[in-house]
């Protein structure tokens, strides 16, 4: 049996036979899916897609812990099939696998949960690709933090990490299955993952404020909310501040958000955060979290920065700052670990500063007549919501 570490590849099959591929793994305490994912010569995903929890495909045969791919089935336009291992639901990272092993004739490709370097909940294992009238297996170890469902967007075909009825887990044993959920690792960071989420809002027709880093060195940004998916492309990205502007593809049906017009904000004040956290871990709707503002400065005396005691998590990032009148004041942006409720925001004039510099008009909100109450946050949050928006981020 020879051993292919990731990157290696060998042949496995001629065109026109089958190959089986063989799963195993120790007893783990929660279930694990296997999905093949077909794409053509340019990466975008074909029909055809097969999981593990009952999918029916013209060249796949299921008999539990093994499949078998019949070649000789598989369309003349597919030219890779991706084989990727995910968490039902995503309710636990990969890192939780002692040991997967894949075995393809003669090839056996065995990683472990320490060996991916993030928190997947869903990882590429193999691809099977087409070269020269044969088949060949590359191994992998590449993933993804949202689970197979992102992985599917990313190749434009429908996945899902939860079958239409209760899944059964594919050749693992379940009967010591925990329903413990457990946050994954920060995955906001400016030094570039190959998948991450974050959040933004809206200020223009097609304008959406977001953290640098959350779309920093991004090779696709998907902009999805209430009303609908887009793609997206940086317009300004302001490092030095942390701050950036998107431009969607798509017409966005969330009026912009308003900023405070006059003074700015008060020590103590009572502000509200939207955005998306945990994503895959949490609902798919925005979350909300209110507390109050800690400082006026943020980290080492920075002027350019606010501290807050609303409550964030991983996927925040980008998402708005906001008093209780439902006008932006920062930028959510960062957290500080081993803290507790320690968070900060970059000030709303560094946002304002790249709207203008794009040619655009910010939306601005004076006070209100002396007397006039502040929003309740339910009636905040069914105005604002529909401005804010999950970004998922490709490299």
């Amino acid at each position: 049996m020879t051993k292919l570490q990731p990157g290696q590849n060998a042949p496995i099959a001629r065109v026109g036979e089958s190959v089986r591929l063989a799963f195993s793994a120790p007893r783990i305490s929660v279930g694990y899916g296997i999905a093949l994912v077909p794409l053509n010569a340019s990466d975008v995903g074909m029909p055809g897609a097969f999981q593990s929890y009952g999918g029916e495909s013209a060249w796949v045969r299921d008999e539990g812990a093994t499949v078998t791919i019949d070649f000789a089935q598989v369309p003349a336009s597919t030219n890779k099939l991706l084989v990727c291992l995910y968490s039902i639901r995503s309710a636990r990272s990969l890192r939780d696998v002692p040991e997967i092993r894949l075995t393809a004739g003669e090839h056996e490709i065995a990683l472990r949960g320490a060996d991916f370097p993030h928190a997947y909940a869903c990882a590429i294992l193999a691809e099977l690709y087409r070269r020269d009238n044969a088949w060949k297996i590359r191994a992998r170890s590449d993933g993804l933090i949202d689970g197979i469902d992102a992985l599917g967007r990313r190749y434009g075909v429908t996945l899902s990490d939860d079958g239409p009825n209760a899944p059964r887990e594919f050749g693992f044993d379940q009967s010591d299955r925990r329903q413990q959920e457990q946050p994954r690792q920060d995955y906001g960071s400016p030094n570039g993952r190959p998948q991450w989420t974050g959040s933004g809002f809206s200020v223009a027709r097609r304008l959406i404020v977001t953290n640098a880093h959350v779309v920093d060195e991004a090779r696709v940004i998907t902009v999805s909310g209430y009303d609908g998916t887009s793609r997206a492309k940086p317009v300004i990205v302001d490092r030095n501040n942390d701050v950036a502007l998107i431009r969607t593809e798509q017409d966005l049906d969330g009026p912009p958000l308003p900023f405070r017009f006059r003074g700015g904000p008060g020590l103590g004040e009572t502000v509200a955060v939207l955005g998306y956290p945990l994503a895959g871990l949490l609902s798919s709707g925005p979350q909300v979290t209110t507390g109050g503002i800690s400082s006026l400065l943020g980290p080492q005396e920075d002027a350019r920065q606010l501290q807050l005691s609303a409550a964030i998590q991983p996927g925040s990032s980008g998402g708005p700052l906001l008093d209780m009148r439902g006008r932006v004041i920062g930028v959510v942006v960062a957290t500080l670990t081993n803290a507790q409720n320690v968070n900060f925001a970059v000030r709303a004039s560094l946002a304002e500063a790249l709207i203008e510099a794009a040619g655009e008009d910010c939306t601005r909100l004076d006070d209100p007549t002396p007397g006039t109450p502040a929003l309740d946050l339910q009636s905040l949050v069914k105005t604002v919501r529909k401005s804010v928006w999950r970004l998922e981020i490709h490299q």
